[in-house]
């Protein structure tokens, strides 16, 4: 099989449970750091790899870097070749920008763990088969996507809407799904400085680590389905 591109935008924010999930798997893949000077594929270059996964980062596609653009140049040549792409938060920002979707400040930033709900249609069945009734992962953002043309969304938010779509073999996330008990910690604790003033969509770290063991099982869940499904399309 050929390698997926994993592009990491930032240490702080890695593929970890989604490289966890490649490893217990044997499947092949190369991590690339563009902002730290990794040069993105070209278009033309987008039938090495079995699948395209995009991570987090602090930037904005509001306001795209030159490597942010040629990411999503790279998302519209996967569309075309028929390649899967999975993006968590800002990855799942790229992948709707490069859709034909929105990416906008949200109205409120999202830190902490968030309520996630199923969408009633097929889609969102198909892809969220056997996962507990009531879903939890982490956020951290504050822009927002909407959904391209032809898109579905099967998860919503009570202080985001939109919260995952697909498209084709596509899945953009606005979750961190992929975090581990360690980035979760990190982001709570030795972040402290950088978080979010507190208010309804915004937990303390100390809210945070309280849920910890309940909540990661449940994401965690989510993370093995949701990753699944996603790679039962790579080519």
């Amino acid at each position: 099989m050929k390698p997926i591109l994993i592009f990491e935008h930032i240490e702080s924010s890695g593929p970890d449970l989604f490289e966890a999930f490649l490893k217990a798997r044997s499947i092949p893949y190369q991590i690339l750091r563009p902002n730290d000077g990794d040069k993105v594929p070209n278009c033309e270059d987008i039938s090495s790899y079995s699948g395209l996964c995009f991570c987090g980062g602090t930037e904005s596609v509001t306001e795209p870097t030159s490597w942010m653009i040629e990411e999503i140049n790279l998302i519209q040549a996967a569309r075309e070749n028929g390649t899967p792409v999975i993006g968590h938060c800002l990855g799942g920002q790229l992948i709707s920008k490069a859709l034909g979707g929105e990416v906008r400040r949200h109205h409120l930033v999202e830190f902490g763990w968030s309520r996630l709900y199923p969408d009633n249609n097929e889609f969102s069945k198909q892809w969220l088969n056997g996962v507990s009734a009531e879903l939890f992962a982490m956020q951290w953002h504050s822009d927002t996507f909407t959904l391209p043309a032809g898109a579905t969304r099967i998860l919503t938010g009570d202080h985001c809407i939109n919260q995952a779509f697909v498209y084709g073999n596509m899945l953009a996330m606005q979750f961190h799904v992929e975090v581990s008990v360690e980035t979760i910690e990190y982001w709570a604790i030795d972040l402290y400085e950088k978080h979010p003033i507190t208010n309804e969509s915004v937990q303390t770290r100390e809210q945070i680590i309280s849920a910890l063991d309940s909540n990661f099982e449940i994401s965690l869940e989510l993370a093995e389905q949701l990753y699944t499904k996603w790679s039962e399309n790579l080519i």
